[in-house]
């Protein structure tokens, strides 16, 4: 698992501002939208503005979480590398949160997250 620094200076569209939205014409539901072609449509508009370096939005599965898109990937850089394992905290946790199931395969002992 890595985490990433993205520069102060870089210039990201706050998705999860309600003023931005409204500057884009854009609802809320729009954006986390599982609808691709729309998506990306919204995606295009913003980029052909120019000047933006990404987008940023909150999870379609917990708002906690935010999500970037990023167009101008030159600045970022990697602040952690670590292996992930099936029994990590953050990884159990991720999976409880979006209802998925982890499981260990071959001669170990199957571990399931369950909601």
């Amino acid at each position: 698992m890595a985490r990433y620094a993205v520069p102060a200076s870089a210039r990201i569209c706050n998705l999860d501002d309600p003023a931005q939205l409204a500057a884009l014409g854009l609802r809320p539901s729009e954006i986390v939208s599982r609808e691709y072609s729309r998506t990306r449509e919204w995606a295009r508009g913003i980029y052909r503005q120019g000047g933006w370096t990404g987008v940023r939005w909150w999870s379609y599965y917990d708002p906690r979480w935010t999500s970037f898109g990023l167009w101008d990937v030159s600045g970022v850089s990697i602040t952690e590398v670590r292996v992930l394992r099936l029994d990590d905290a953050a990884l159990l946790e991720a999976a409880r949160t979006i209802t998925r199931h982890v499981r260990q395969t071959g001669h170990r002992s199957r571990a399931t997250v369950r909601r």
